[in-house]
C-alpha cells in the first residue's frame, strides 16, 4: 500500500485538549477516519510530508458507527480511488496477509509521532468482529466503526492513537490522549501479543445509519451500489489473499455444564468440543443406545447449536446484548432461557425444538409450529438486527441464514418467510397515562397521554383530551386512545395516580371488536404502574434502590391482617421487612382492612415497593396464599417478566390490582424519560 495514503490528523477535542488521530486517503483529498476524531476543531492533516486543512466533514455522529470522512483543501497527490470488495463470512474464516498502519503512541520519539505498521490475519467469523452477514473491505484495505469492547484486554494506555488506517478491516491500536480515555476503532488488543491481536468491525456499520447519511458516506467513498462489489474469496486470487477455515468450538463453560451428562453414560468426553468431536460422540453413542434417550437428544442439540454459531454471527447475534437475546428467546421460543450466554441459548433452543418434535409424535392433539424453536430464535435475532427496517429472506445479508434454515435444518422457505412477516415485525410498547393537571382536586383525569415506544428506543407521543369530568368522558377518551394503537404486537402499561389504581380501569370495555366493545384486560393484558414512580425523581430513585435489593427467588410475602388496619403496626412491619433482611421478597400481597382510613397500598408505593398484588376487601386468606404459591417453581426471569400476567390469569375471578412499576421498563423496551407536565415530547403529534 502506498504510504502517501496514511494520514496523521491533529485536532482540538471538544474539551480543549490537543489530540492526534489517524486516517486513510481512500482517494485524492478524501480521508476516512473515526467519528470521534472528526468531533473537534482546528483539524490539520499531515501526509507525505505535506499539511492540509479540512474543507468539509461527513460524520456519523454516533459512537455505534464511529466513522467520518474528511475532505481536504487541495491540491492533492492525484491518488486514484481505492477499490473495494466484500468478505463473505459464511465461507471465510481467516484471511492472512493483513497489515494495520497508523501512528501508534509507542512510535513517538524525539522527532515526533512516526508511522507504524503490523501484520497478521483476519478472522472473518470472530464474534468480536461485529460484522453483519458480510464485511466490507477495500481491496487490501478496509475500515470499520464500532466502539471497543475492552473487557479482558491489556493496558489501553500502551496502544496507538485511534482512527488509524486499517488494511483489510483492521482498526488502529487503541490508546489514550493526554491521559483521558478516547473512543477508538479497535475493539480489543491483547498487549502480550503486540500488534498481532486487534479486534475489528466492518464498514457495513454504515448501513445502520439513516438513508440520507448513509448515502453521503457511500458517495464520498465512491460506492454507487454496494451489492455490486466483488466478493472474497471468489476474487481472492486477484488480491493475493490466503484463506483457511477455523471451525467453531464450544467454550469451557458449555463443556463444564454438559460434561457430566455425557460421562455418566460411559462416553469418553474429549477436551475440545468441535464438529469432529461431537459427531464422534454421537456415532459412538448411537451404536450402544437403544431407541431415543435424553443423551441422544442432548448430543443432537449440541450439534445443531454448534452449526448455528457461525450463522448467529452473520445475523448480528454478537452485537446484541445478552439481556436482549434473553428477551428474544422468551418471545420466540416461548419460555425464559436458563442461560446467560449466546451458545447456551442456542443449545437450549435446539433442545426445545427436539422436545416439540417428540411431543408432536406422541400427542395427536398437539399442533407444533411449522418451524423449530432454533429456527424461530434465529429469525427473531435477524429481525431485531435489521430493525427498524423490515427483515426479508431476499435480503443479501440474510443469505447465509436462509441457506442454513433450508439446508442444514430442512425448514421450508415459505414457512420462514411467513414467520418473519407475522411474528418478527417490531413490537410496540404503549404507556397509557391517565393524567390530570391537579389530580388531587379532580375526580377524573382531563387527558390520556399515550407514549408509543419501539424496541429500537424510538417513539412518539399523542394526547387525547377528556371532554368532561366524568367516568363516561374518560371511557370515551380511552376508547379513542386504544383505537390509535399501531398494528402488530402491542404491550400496554397503564400509568395512574394512586386514587385511580384500584378502580378497575384495566377491565373497562374500551377495545372495539366486531362493532362492540370488550375489556382491555381480555385483549391487551395491561400492566399497572403508579405514575409517581415515573414522574417524581425522588420516588423513582427510591424505587430503583428497592429494586436493587429484591431477591427474585425468595418467597413472596403477604402483609399481616393486623398490620394492614393499624398505621403504627404497619410502619413497624415495614421497618422489620426492611431492616432484618438484606434482600426483599419479589412482591407483596395484601388487601385493605375494614373501614379504616389508613392507605397501606399508598404507603407501600411511597416506600419504593413496585410489585404489589392488592385484593379487594374481605378477600379470603386462602386466595392471598394462593397468590404466594403461584411463584413456586418459576425462575428469576420468569418471575420478573411473566408473573404479572400469570397472576392476572390465575386470579381473574378475584380481579386483584396487580401493580408492577419495573424501573427498567419492560422486557425488550427501555423506559422513556419522563415528560414535563404531560406535554407532548419534541417531534410528537
Amino acid at each position: 500500500m502506498d504510504t502517501k495514503r496514511v494520514a496523521l490528523i491533529r485536532y482540538q477535542a471538544p474539551d480543549g485538549s490537543r489530540c492526534v488521530g489517524s486516517g486513510l486517503l481512500v482517494e485524492d483529498l478524501k480521508v476516512l477516519t473515526a467519528d470521534h476524531v472528526a468531533d473537534g476543531t482546528k483539524h490539520r492533516v499531515e501526509c507525505d510530508r505535506r499539511q492540509f486543512r479540512v474543507a468539509a466533514v461527513i460524520r456519523s455522529e454516533t459512537a455505534e458507527v464511529d466513522l467520518a470522512v474528511l475532505t481536504l483543501a487541495g491540491p492533492g497527490h492525484e491518488l486514484e480511488r481505492m477499490s473495494y470488495a466484500r468478505v463473505e463470512r459464511s465461507q471465510v474464516d481467516r484471511v492472512t496477509g493483513c497489515v494495520a498502519v497508523g501512528f501508534p503512541r509507542w512510535n513517538t520519539g524525539a522527532g515526533g509521532r512516526a508511522g507504524g505498521r503490523t501484520g497478521g490475519w483476519l478472522r472473518a467469523d470472530s464474534g468480536r468482529l461485529g460484522a453483519t452477514g458480510e464485511q466490507w473491505v477495500r481491496g487490501r484495505v478496509a475500515d470499520a466503526g464500532r466502539r471497543p469492547d475492552t473487557s479482558g484486554s491489556a493496558d489501553p494506555g500502551r496502544g496507538a492513537r485511534p482512527g488509524a488506517a486499517q488494511p483489510l478491516g483492521w482498526d488502529v491500536w487503541r490508546g489514550r490522549g493526554r491521559g483521558r480515555p478516547r473512543h477508538w476503532l479497535v475493539r480489543s488488543h491483547n498487549l502480550a501479543k503486540g500488534g498481532q491481536s486487534l479486534t475489528v468491525t466492518p464498514l457495513t456499520a454504515l448501513e445502520r445509519l439513516p438513508v440520507h447519511k448513509r448515502r453521503q458516506f457511500w458517495d464520498a467513498l465512491g460506492v454507487r451500489d454496494v451489492s455490486e462489489l466483488p466478493v472474497l474469496p471468489g476474487k481472492a486470487e486477484k488480491t493475493q489473499l490466503a484463506v483457511r477455515s477455523s471451525p467453531p468450538e464450544f467454550s469451557a463453560e458449555v463443556r463444564d455444564r454438559y460434561r457430566e451428562n455425557l460421562a455418566k453414560v460411559g462416553l469418553e468426553v474429549p477436551d475440545r468440543w468441535g464438529r469432529t468431536e461431537l459427531d464422534g460422540l454421537r456415532r459412538d453413542y448411537q451404536q450402544r443406545a437403544r431407541g431415543v434417550t435424553s443423551t441422544m437428544e442432548l448430543l443432537e442439540a449440541l450439534c445443531s447449536a454448534l452449526g448455528a454459531m457461525p450463522v448467529l454471527q452473520q445475523v448480528g447475534g454478537h452485537e446484541i446484548g445478552i439481556r436482549k437475546l434473553q428477551d428474544l428467546y422468551q418471545r420466540h421460543v416461548g419460555r425464559w432461557p436458563d442461560s446467560s450466554s449466546r451458545e447456551g441459548m442456542l443449545i437450549m433452543a435446539a433442545s426445545a425444538g427436539i422436545v416439540e418434535q417428540r411431543r408432536a409424535l406422541s400427542d395427536p392433539g398437539y399442533q407444533p409450529e411449522p418451524l423449530t424453536a432454533l429456527a424461530r430464535f434465529m429469525l427473531g435475532i435477524a429481525g431485531h438486527w435489521k430493525a427498524p427496517g423490515t427483515a426479508t429472506l431476499d435480503d443479501p445479508d440474510l443469505r447465509g441464514l436462509v441457506d442454513w434454515l433450508t439446508g442444514t435444518l430442512g425448514q421450508q422457505r415459505d414457512d420462514a418467510a411467513a414467520y418473519l412477516s407475522r411474528k418478527v415485525g417490531g413490537r410496540t410498547w404503549a404507556l397509557i397515562e391517565l393524567r390530570a393537571e391537579d389530580s388531587a382536586a379532580r375526580a377524573w383525569p382531563d387527558r390520556i397521554v399515550v407514549d408509543l415506544v419501539r424496541e429500537d428506543g424510538q417513539g412518539r407521543t399523542h394526547n387525547v383530551r377528556c371532554t368532561a369530568e366524568s367516568e363516561e368522558a374518560v371511557l370515551m377518551a380511552l376508547r379513542s386512545a386504544i383505537s390509535k394503537l399501531p398494528e402488530g404486537e402491542v404491550c400496554v402499561d397503564l400509568l395512574m395516580p394512586r386514587r385511580w389504581l384500584d378502580t378497575g380501569v384495566e377491565h373497562w370495555e374500551v377495545v372495539q371488536v366486531g362493532g362492540a366493545y370488550e375489556s382491555m384486560s381480555r385483549h391487551l393484558e395491561p400492566r399497572l404502574r403508579w405514575s409517581m414512580h415515573y414522574h417524581d425523581r425522588w420516588l423513582r430513585e427510591r424505587l430503583q434502590r428497592r429494586f436493587g435489593k429484591l431477591a427474585w427467588l425468595a418467597v413472596p410475602e403477604a402483609i399481616p391482617e393486623a398490620a394492614v388496619g393499624d398505621p403504627a403496626q404497619f410502619a413497624g412491619w415495614l421497618d422489620l421487612l426492611d431492616g432484618d433482611r438484606m434482600m426483599q421478597p419479589p412482591y407483596l400481597i395484601g388487601s385493605p382492612a375494614g373501614d379504616c382510613d389508613h392507605d397501606p397500598l399508598g404507603a407501600l408505593l411511597r416506600d419504593g415497593y413496585g410489585f404489589v398484588v392488592w385484593f379487594g376487601r374481605d378477600t379470603e386468606e386462602a386466595v392471598k396464599q394462593g397468590a404466594v404459591h403461584l411463584a413456586t417453581g418459576l425462575s428469576a426471569l420468569e418471575r420478573r417478566h411473566d408473573l404479572p400476567h400469570a397472576l392476572a390469569a390465575k386470579l381473574k375471578q378475584h380481579r386483584p390490582t396487580i401493580i408492577w412499576s419495573d424501573p427498567d421498563g419492560r422486557a425488550g423496551f427501555q423506559l422513556p424519560a419522563p415528560r414535563r407536565g404531560g406535554t407532548l415530547r419534541r417531534g410528537a403529534r
